[in-house]
């Protein structure tokens, strides 16, 4: 009521127009009350959103790491996966470990090592990609599994088309 100018000797309270000016502000208090907890709402729903987003961002990348490319991408359209099977020629697996890796490793330190392993690793992605070949693990020990013969049928038809 201050912000308007009245106080409460100005009202007259005989008549019911202080009940409704009183029972208005109630009204209007109540009304803020509720905008501030939506806007607190859909604050927080922003921020859920954006976390969600991120979880999914993450789950993709995890999904496309973990099975060749075009048998992520059948499971992102919704296809089932026991619904999935392939059959295959000829497939090669390879694995490979760095021997002595342990005992090299003592003599270096953290940064060496992780530098090392990198390079290797870094190498070895190289290779995969060039040969077409399915990165199936690498682990902090420095070892590399992949597997040839499965390539991603969409590289595939890429390559053979003319365009």
């Amino acid at each position: 009521m201050l912000s308007v100018g009245l106080f409460l000797h100005d009202l007259n309270f005989y008549d019911g127009s202080s009940e409704i000016l009183i029972a208005g502000m109630q009204h209007t208090r109540t009304l803020q009350i509720a905008i501030d907890k939506q806007q607190a709402w859909v604050a927080k729903l922003k921020g859920s959103k954006r976390e969600l987003q991120e979880w999914r961002r993450k789950g993709k990348r995890l999904l496309y790491n973990m099975m060749p490319r075009h048998v992520a991408q059948l499971l992102q359209d919704g296809v089932l996966a026991n619904s999935i099977c392939e059959s295959h020629k000829l497939i090669t697996c390879l694995f490979a470990y760095s021997i002595g890796f342990k005992d090299v490793v003592q003599k270096l330190k953290p940064d060496q090592i992780v530098e090392s392993i990198n390079a290797t690793v870094n190498a070895f992605d190289q290779c995969s990609e060039h040969f077409d070949v399915f990165k199936v693990e690498t682990k902090a020990d420095s070892s590399y599994m992949v597997v040839a013969g499965i390539q991603d049928r969409s590289v595939g038809q890429r390559r053979g088309s003319t365009t």
